[in-house]
């Protein structure tokens, strides 16, 4: 779809940015995917199917954080080129290379490319707004819409946990505080929520952001079903 819309529209048309936001949301499903179990059928010399995929994989994986920055720089180029200098879509597109960076725990180079976002919104006619609206509080990522950022209630809910959390300046969640538990029903009252605080405390944040810098926010309180 990139390649024809190019051919026909040009690199900058406005037409690549759906296929280039749905190239990005890939390279994040790709970046947690923890492949399958099997034990795949023999082909060849005797190689199982499974491990020629998984090889082919890797070397999509390995490729995983370059090609994520690259999708980003060309949404951001298309952002640049179309849109008015009031426009605030091209900072923007900085704030999701800033996420890839920190979803890959590049901190400081996520830090930095915040700071120029900061920078580039700052500017802006309304830029007040948009820090407070981009930086004024942690958010879970990666920010895109479309895209499942929190903790899905499992199929059968036991119970709801309730918890008391900060988000610290390197987008990690710390102090986390179990503040009440509730069971659906007595029957489910051995049931351990150990298994979803683990996957929330595994979760990455864009910290919140204070004179261009990154700052703990505490006293998160949040309410999940497991």
């Amino acid at each position: 779809a990139l390649t024809n819309i190019a051919d026909q529209q040009g690199n900058y048309s406005m037409e690549l940015l759906r296929p280039l936001n749905g190239l990005l949301n890939t390279q994040y499903l790709i970046s947690v995917y923890q492949g399958e179990s099997s034990g795949g059928f023999q082909i060849g010399g005797g190689t199982p199917q499974s491990n020629v995929d998984e090889g082919r994989f890797n070397m999509v994986r390995a490729s995983n954080y370059r090609q994520g920055q690259s999708v980003i720089a060309a949404m951001r180029e298309v952002h640049q080129h179309n849109e008015p200098k009031t426009s605030p879509l091209p900072a923007e597109a900085l704030l999701e290379l800033g996420d890839w960076h920190m979803w890959h725990q590049k901190r400081e180079s996520a830090t930095a490319v915040y700071q120029q976002a900061w920078d580039e919104l700052a500017a802006l006619e309304q830029g007040d707004e948009l820090l407070a609206h981009h930086f004024g509080a942690p958010q879970l990522l990666p920010d895109m819409q479309g895209y499942n950022q929190d903790l899905e209630p499992p199929a059968n809910i036991h119970g709801q946990v309730k918890v008391s959390f900060a988000v610290n300046e390197r987008g990690r969640i710390a102090d986390m505080v179990v503040l009440e538990t509730e069971w659906a029903d007595e029957a489910d009252s051995e049931t351990d929520p150990s298994r979803l605080l683990r996957r929330l405390r595994a979760k990455f944040w864009r910290p919140r952001y204070e004179e261009r810098e990154p700052v703990t926010t505490e006293n998160i309180v949040q309410r999940y079903a497991f």
